[in-house]
């Protein structure tokens, strides 16, 4: 995430000439390591990218200052701030009382990394008959990858009916999950950086038809450190004939 943060910081830097502060927004607690590093850097040969980032580690902050705000937007986060079921309960009135749809369903979604969704959905009373399932996966799609990674392990475990069966499954299952969504998101991160840098231009449709990550991560360093729209060009071409 960290060299993520630099890649970014380095494109925005390159095409706005302003001030940038990256910002890392962990959302669980969950596999977050004791110490998390607050800088990092990108290399690519004799350039090298570094970066300084600010930490938010949303469990730590105080859920009723969030509701003090009175900012809808942000009710969905209350899930998963530091938060007593008074303030989800409150924080779920207030998304009720709204009839928006879009902020249940991300209220259930992002609240699913901590607490049980039906509980949260049978919280949101009258507007829980408004939310559907491609609402819900599509607030979050990485946690959807993880869902059916773990569904078609499962599947597959059961099949063989043995133990080590099903354990080897759930890897399986998973590891192709955690897949996709990384090739996904290494795709949209070059969308990105080629918006930013050039915003004039739309980004290749050839884009989708590389299917390998590294070379998505090879052409999104080529796009950060192109001197011009023809360079860029270029490494695209390169990355498309090898996709």
């Amino acid at each position: 995430m960290g060299r993520r943060l630099a890649l970014y910081g380095g494109a925005l830097a390159l095409k706005f000439q302003l001030p940038i502060q990256p910002i890392l927004v962990l959302l669980a607690e969950r596999n977050v390591p004791l110490h998390v590093p607050e800088e990092a850097e990108a290399r690519f040969g004799s350039v090298c990218i570094q970066t300084r980032y600010q930490v938010v580690k949303l469990w730590e902050i105080e859920a009723a200052r969030v509701l003090e705000l009175e900012r809808p937007s942000l009710l969905p986060w209350v899930t998963l701030m530091r938060s007593r079921e008074q303030e989800l309960e409150e924080a779920a009135r207030r998304i009720s009382r709204s009839g928006d749809a879009r902020a249940a369903a991300e209220f259930v979604v992002l609240g699913g990394l901590r607490y049980d969704k039906d509980e949260l959905a049978a919280m949101l009373g009258r507007v829980r008959a408004m939310l559907s399932e491609e609402m819900i996966r599509e607030s979050s799609y990485v946690q959807m990858l993880l869902e059916e990674g773990l569904e078609k392990g499962l599947e597959k475990g059961l099949e063989k009916g043995l133990e080590k069966g099903l354990e080897r499954g759930l890897e399986e299952g998973l590891e192709k999950g955690l897949e996709k969504g990384s090739l996904e998101e290494a795709r949209r991160n070059v969308r990105l950086v080629w918006e930013l840098r050039f915003p004039d231009l739309a980004a290749p449709p050839e884009l989708d038809a590389i299917m390998n990550r590294e070379r998505l991560e090879w052409l999104l360093a080529q796009i950060v450190t192109a001197s011009d729209v023809e360079g860029a060009r270029s490494a695209f071409r390169q990355a498309i004939a090898g996709a």
